[in-house]
């Protein structure tokens, strides 16, 4: 009988599209307070050059350096060398790892179409990697404001789905925009 291999857990930092609702923030910090009992990774997925969690921990890309995004998408368009996300030490919070996104741009991700079993199945490939690499069992997702399929994706990898309600920015509209897309993914995942 072979031994149990545990895999890392995933919470996804959720809030539909809107932006300003506290993700990054709440991600920065949950990484940082999970942290004292063991390795957090925390993956930033803000495109168009937001990496609010990332920079919260002083953690930025160098130039040459892949971003998380980026490196899932060159996986998705098939790049024969996969790239490699880089995966830096927070420089504020010992035993929190974190992925940036890199400086991909929303307009490189809505127009392109893919596999939504595909993108997922890297999505979670890259992440999981990643955790077990620096020996994370748990991993964090903030995921991005104004781009659905990359939020939708993190939802489809997380085990675990923060919603935040941060009643000064979402309003009741917003709120039924998130609970319907939440109702549509999980009909897409049963």
């Amino acid at each position: 009988m072979s031994a149990f291999q545990p895999r890392p857990v995933i919470a996804t930092i959720y809030s539909g599209t809107a932006g300003g609702t506290g993700k990054s923030t709440l991600s920065a910090n949950l990484a940082a307070y999970l942290s004292r009992y063991f390795p957090v990774l925390l993956v930033d997925l803000g495109i168009d050059n937001t990496y609010v969690s990332a920079s919260l921990h002083s953690v930025n890309l160098a130039p040459g350096e892949v971003g998380a995004v980026e490196a899932w998408l060159a996986a998705l368009n098939g790049s024969p060398r996969p790239l490699q996300p880089t995966v830096k030490p927070s420089a504020k919070v010992p035993r929190v790892y974190v992925m940036p996104p890199g400086s991909i741009a929303a307009k490189d991700i809505s127009k392109r179409s893919y596999s939504v079993r595909d993108a997922t199945v890297r999505l979670y490939s890259m992440i999981t990697q990643q955790a077990v690499l620096h020996r994370a069992p748990f991993a964090i997702i903030d995921t991005p404001a104004g781009i659905d399929v990359l939020s939708d994706l993190a939802l489809f990898v997380g085990n675990i789905a923060v919603l935040v309600l941060n009643t000064s920015a979402v309003t009741t509209h917003i709120f039924d925009g998130i609970m319907a897309r939440v109702g549509k993914i999980l009909s897409k995942k049963a």
